[in-house]
């Protein structure tokens, strides 16, 4: 069923007219529908019926409706992950990431994300690990190691791992997994060493690679912000 707010938007340009429509659980779950298809530009998404509709028309704003007529959002990518602002976007993963060439602590560089409407950047998949590792790989502004999503409970900061098992968490909350993906981890990592290991970063190592590792919070150091679809 199409929006009737549709009718009422009229986009600032319009390519090749392309549409799709179906289903989704989630506007995030539309939008990585969008950025799977190569001609998809904006996506509109109803919160009241979860109808996901595809376009290859470009919307340049956001237009929201009440909550009593389904929230009905149109948005596209252009919108929310800025290339003037230092995003990089990726269409495939719908991964909207910048690095941060200034130096701050963990919780500080959090913080940092969070006014900027973003967060550090949770590598949970393999497809950003891959993206962000090999990005990181070949920018001459990349430090040795740099600050990403991932920490243990700050009041459980400098402490041994309970039942020597790590509690790394992402931003997002979810447990973070060392055993899946271990291709992307240093060896022998993550090891609490010396007990103040307390967050997740990439470590450049002597090869020009760049591997997770777990590492202390309090050093200044470049982080990741990765900006989620609102």
């Amino acid at each position: 069923m199409r929006d009737k707010s549709l009718d009422d938007y009229k986009p600032d340009v319009t390519l090749d007219s392309h549409s799709e429509a179906g289903s989704a659980p989630t506007s995030g779950s539309c939008g990585k529908k969008c950025s799977s298809r190569p001609w998809c530009n904006s996506f509109v998404y109803s919160f009241q019926s979860s109808v996901c509709e595809l376009h290859s028309l470009v919307f340049h704003s956001q237009v929201s409706k009440n909550a009593s007529d389904g929230m009905a959002t149109f948005t596209t990518h252009i919108d929310w992950c800025r290339r003037e602002e230092g995003f990089t976007y990726d269409r495939v993963t719908g991964l909207c990431w910048k690095l941060m060439e200034e130096r701050r602590k963990w919780l500080e560089a959090n913080a940092s994300c969070t006014a900027q409407g973003s967060s550090l950047i949770t590598l949970d998949t393999t497809a950003k690990k891959d993206i962000v590792i090999r990005s990181m790989a070949v920018n001459p502004d990349s430090a040795n190691t740099i600050y990403i999503g991932a920490s243990r409970p700050v009041d459980m900061w400098d402490t041994a791992w309970p039942d020597g098992q790590h509690d790394f968490h992402w931003v997002t909350g979810q447990r973070l997994d060392t055993i899946v993906d271990r291709e992307f981890w240093a060896e022998w990592e993550p090891n609490n060493h010396q007990l103040i290991q307390n967050v997740i970063g990439l470590r450049n190592n002597q090869d020009g690679g760049y591997l997770l590792d777990d590492m202390p919070g309090g050093y200044l150091r470049q982080y990741i912000c990765e900006k989620r679809l609102p």
